[in-house]
């Protein structure tokens, strides 16, 4: 039997949660949402989308319009970015332990490739490109019917 590590892109190769809260705090200052603060950052992460808006101003409605101009934007960031600390001794470490690699990502495919390239970071065997940031389960389920992997 193959043995696969799936990885999330965003958050575990590469951390975009300060990049997307800087181009949130950007949108909010232009539509007059609440802004977000260092500080709030972890309770924010321990609410439900809705209560995220109400504490934000944001209406629940604009919500999937403001997550996809953030997204949009950080898209021209990802060649740039640096990946999480220590994560490519991480990938080295497990492709010497025989292990095949890959992503999910509902990144661009060629900043992700920019990003890879930029970073050295050829240490993945598989990687799965969504439009949906949503579909993560999905988008596992169907990685491991197409790899032929035991689930």
């Amino acid at each position: 039997m193959k043995k696969v590590i799936l990885f999330n892109f965003n958050g575990t190769i590469v951390n975009t949660k300060l990049l997307a809260i800087d181009i949130f705090n950007e949108i909010a200052k232009k539509q007059g949402y609440k802004e977000i603060s260092e500080e709030e950052v972890l309770h924010l992460s321990t609410l439900s989308i809705r209560d995220r808006c109400k504490t934000l101003n944001v209406p629940i409605y604009k919500m999937p319009l403001v997550g996809i101009a953030i997204k949009r934007r950080y898209q021209t960031y990802i060649p740039n970015l640096k990946p999480v600390l220590g994560i490519s001794e991480v990938l080295k470490e497990l492709k010497k332990q025989d292990y095949k690699l890959g992503f999910l990502t509902s990144n661009n495919q060629n900043k992700i490739n920019e990003f890879l390239m930029n970073n050295t970071i050829n240490s993945f065997d598989y990687n799965h490109y969504s439009f949906n940031p949503f579909s993560k389960s999905k988008d596992i389920s169907s990685f491991l019917k197409n790899m032929d992997c035991q689930h």
